[in-house]
């Protein structure tokens, strides 16, 4: 057991907590100053988050133990390389993209949360049913994030991962539930801090290690395994554009983003702070490339850790807590892993609070109990960017329409076939080629489904909404009362979780 490193991590782990738990406080006191509304004040910090704390949670967010690792994976896979790690771009890109087009209208409107304009525009079936998806989709991506940061943890720790998880999910839920998104804030600048001067501490040991080649030259020269620089060919070019697309806006569709730009103190807070927070997320994405480069510049077989490489042993995913071990010393290891834990803990409080938002204000109090496969909810999940969009842009969206773009993503997404659920392909896009008797989906799928799923709302809206206008069809069957939808005014309600 690495004593030193597990009582670095407690002593981490205590002021996180104490400053969760201070905030608290000062949110429990300005609420009882005020008398304003608990759940505003748990959910949205009573929307008075400042541009500097919006900023660092807002960054601090979207910086997880996934981004941070998964960066460092992308670079050192073989396969894959720098021009398939674009979780900076993408994440910037979409903060710029969700300040330009949707940050103000949805502070304008005074949402609690993303699901709410689903509610007004399509009623409680159909936002329950979405409700349902970010909810169970916040969970299981807890639960994921918290099984990596044990399995990461215990590499240099040599102490159960087991042991970690429950360590982690407790000092986060118990901040948490103290303080809701007050304590979720002040808690990500302190945990945003760490992860910044914490890996920027580590690079340099790393790209100096004596068993390291300079980057530079493994950028584009194969010296210990392909160059890390990457490439794309004719083959996989629709396939890297649909992981861009899907990157940059499936972003969008969750929570996380927007319980940030509601809790902000005006409208023009919100935009500026996804202004802000799109170079910092970008920043912050440049250290786990470079020990990822540095990792593919390792001669293995001469540290500790020998002979295979980690992508050999098919451990390319723990290659960052591998490299830190290995290619630094101890107390910088330590350091190191103290900023992986920090990043995973910024990002899981917030879709344990995304989740608890969700639940609260959109199903707990205004939908029935719903139930669907899992699978299903999972793709009714990467489509919610496109419904936002025809709720906030296209007034002639309506509940018919956004069944029939969930009905069309879902037949196209089990056409097109999905490996990870063990469905072959049943419609073949041109172009594709078949690799030892396989046939191989190059082209861009998520990118179809989802603009095919965007048409068939709007053309189905029109639809209905045509025939109920025109009579063809009985108002008594209008069940989603499309000919009585009238655009809301920008002022809505604040206490939408107050209505019965």
């Amino acid at each position: 057991m690495n004593v030193p490193g597990l009582a670095a991590m407690v002593a981490f782990y205590l002021l996180v907590l104490g400053i969760g738990i201070w905030a608290s406080v000062r949110a429990k006191r300005a609420r009882e100053r005020t008398q304003e509304n608990r759940t505003e004040y748990t959910l949205l910090g009573n929307r008075g988050i400042s541009l500097a704390v919006g900023v660092f949670t807002m960054t601090a967010t979207f910086v997880g133990g996934g981004f941070i690792t998964g960066l460092t994976e992308a670079v050192y896979t073989p396969t894959m390389g720098l021009t398939w790690a674009v979780m900076p771009v993408t994440g910037a890109l979409s903060f710029i993209v969700g300040g330009l087009f949707f940050a103000k209208k949805m502070r304008e409107r005074k949402y609690v949360t993303m699901m709410d304009p689903f509610q007004h525009k399509y009623g409680k079936t159909i936002s329950g049913i979405l409700s349902v998806a970010l909810l169970i989709s916040d969970i299981i991506w807890v639960t994921g994030t918290l099984i990596g940061l044990g399995s990461t943890m215990s590499i240099i720790l040599d102490v159960p991962y087991s042991v970690c998880i429950w360590l982690s999910a407790a000092v986060a839920i118990i901040y948490t539930l103290l303080g809701g998104l007050y304590s979720v804030a002040y808690t990500d600048i302190i945990q945003l801090i760490l992860i910044f001067c914490s890996l920027w501490l580590c690079v340099p040991f790393v790209l100096m290690s004596p068993y390291t080649e300079e980057i530079t030259k493994t950028a584009h020269t194969f010296i210990y395994q392909a160059p890390w620089s990457g490439s794309i060919n004719k083959q996989n070019v629709w396939i890297w554009i649909d992981n861009f697309l899907l990157l940059c806006l499936g972003n969008l569709g969750y929570q996380d983003f927007h319980q940030r730009t509601l809790s902000s103190s005006s409208s023009s807070t919100a935009r500026i702070t996804c202004f802000i927070a799109a170079p910092m997320i970008f920043v912050l994405g440049i250290p786990p490339v470079l020990i990822g480069a540095a990792a593919v510049s390792t001669n293995w077989t001469m540290t500790d850790y020998g002979s295979p490489s980690p992508y050999e042993r098919g451990e390319a995913g723990l290659v960052l807590p591998i490299a830190l071990q290995y290619l630094t010393p101890s107390f910088i290891s330590i350091v190191g892993i103290g900023a992986i834990a920090a990043a995973v803990m910024s990002s899981t409080d917030s879709a344990l609070l995304s989740a608890a938002s969700i639940f609260t204000s959109n199903i707990y109090k205004n939908i029935l109990r719903t139930k669907a496969p899992e699978t299903e909810l999972q793709w009714i999940i990467r489509i919610t960017v496109v419904l936002l969009v025809c709720i906030l842009f296209c007034e002639v969206s309506n509940g018919y329409g956004c069944i029939m773009g969930v009905v069309t993503v879902l037949l196209l997404k089990v056409l097109s076939g999905e490996p990870a659920l063990g469905l072959s392909p049943l419609f073949y896009y041109p172009g594709c080629p078949i690799v030892n008797g396989t046939y191989v989906q190059c082209a861009p799928v998520q990118t179809i489904c989802m603009f095919c799923g965007c048409i068939a709302t709007l053309m189905f809206s029109c639809i209905a909404h045509t025939l109920f206008s025109k009579k063809v069809i009985p108002g008594e069957w209008d069940v989603f009362s499309v000919t009585k939808y009238k655009a809301p005014h920008y002022k809505i309600d604040t206490n939408l979780n107050n209505e019965k």
